[in-house]
């Protein structure tokens, strides 16, 4: 019988080209561990498709795909756009050098302007005024 951790890199070792959802990989366990999975429905708590797609996606989701990552470097997971996608990397020693620079780039630098250009900060202030009026209920001066 397969673990979620060997179910996780199986399933992404097989379709190498491929990115895929937590809810998505989910389906593909349904498919390809009938016999795992069985074991599972028998549990009340997952009595439809639906709720045991849930269970697995929130399976996969959590610590296991860790411990997959820590097992097998190929497996890699991107957060950013939302939702978190899952996927084999076939080169991983350059992906993370990538990952790297991309982080850095996320983070933020002061030298960097707030506004547009050609906007200025006091022009900002209408607009805040009115977002908390309408979102918040505040009254701003």
């Amino acid at each position: 019988m397969a673990t979620r951790v060997e179910m996780i890199i199986e399933t992404l070792k097989a379709f190498p080209n491929a990115k895929f959802t937590a809810r998505e990989l989910a389906k593909l366990f349904i498919e390809r561990y009938p016999a795992e999975i069985a074991e599972k429905q028998l549990n009340p708590r997952y009595n439809t498709e639906e709720k045991l797609i849930a269970q697995l996606a929130a399976e996969i989701g959590g610590e296991r795909t860790i411990a997959a990552k820590n097992q097998c470097p190929n497996v890699a997971t991107r957060d950013k756009p939302r939702p978190r996608v899952y996927y084999w990397e076939p080169y991983p020693d350059q992906n993370e050098s990538a990952t790297e620079l991309e982080d850095e780039s996320d983070e933020f630098n002061i030298d960097t302007p707030l506004t547009a250009p050609g906007i200025s900060e006091s022009d900002l202030y209408p607009l805040l005024i009115e977002f908390l009026n309408k979102e918040y209920n505040l009254y701003c001066q």
